[in-house]
């Protein structure tokens, strides 16, 4: 009896020690960890300009049976010379595939946003229905973030560009277990996911 008790807290020692000694960072992270699709979950960002504020809502509104999520984006125009307010209602529809996060938007192909490996480096491009090809990099993965909507460490920041890197049209900030955070002049100011 007193063997098997030494035995399971030798074995209770060695699994510490192998968890205090675990480093964080270089864990393998999920796609999941980047983009918490589950529905129910939501986002909200706004963008300022000189004379418009943009508002942004995306929600995951339902998990079809091919693995698909609904997302209904509800974009809000308010133009503040005249306080004249437009409404914008969309749908798409994004899956995680064994590659990466894939987007998929009525009339077009479906595109990777985000691809493995996650980590600084990784390339990949698309060519959309009019033939122009976006390509796409992770250029960060260790980045942090403030928003109206927290502080995020260890976030993935992926730039995309047509002909120049160093010209991209747009940039991605991707928070661990929060989804995107920063997309072009869109900020977070807050955002749900649910715990199921």
């Amino acid at each position: 009896m007193k063997k098997n008790i030494n035995s399971i807290l030798l074995l209770i020692a060695i699994l510490f020690a192998t968890k205090c000694n675990e480093n964080p960072v270089t864990r393998s992270v999920y796609l999941n960890d980047y983009t918490p699709y589950k529905v129910g979950a939501f986002w909200s960002y706004k963008a300022t300009t000189p004379g418009f504020e943009f508002y942004l809502k995306e929600e995951v509104i339902l998990k079809e049976d091919n693995g698909y999520y609904i997302v209904m984006n509800t974009s809000n125009v308010i133009d503040t010379s005249n306080n004249n307010n437009y409404t914008i209602i969309d749908t798409n529809y994004v899956r995680f595939t064994d590659e990466g996060l894939m987007v998929s938007v009525q009339g077009e192909i479906d595109r990777y946003v985000l691809k493995k490996p996650y980590r600084k480096g990784t390339k990949w491009s698309w060519v959309s229905s009019d033939s122009i090809i976006y390509n796409l990099e992770i250029v960060e993965d260790s980045l942090t973030v403030n928003t109206p909507a927290g502080t995020f460490n260890q976030c993935l920041k992926v730039i995309m560009w047509l002909n120049n890197p160093y010209n991209p049209l747009v940039e991605y900030i991707f928070a661990p277990n929060v989804g995107i955070v920063t997309k072009g002049p869109f900020i977070l100011q807050f955002y749900r996911i649910p715990i199921i």
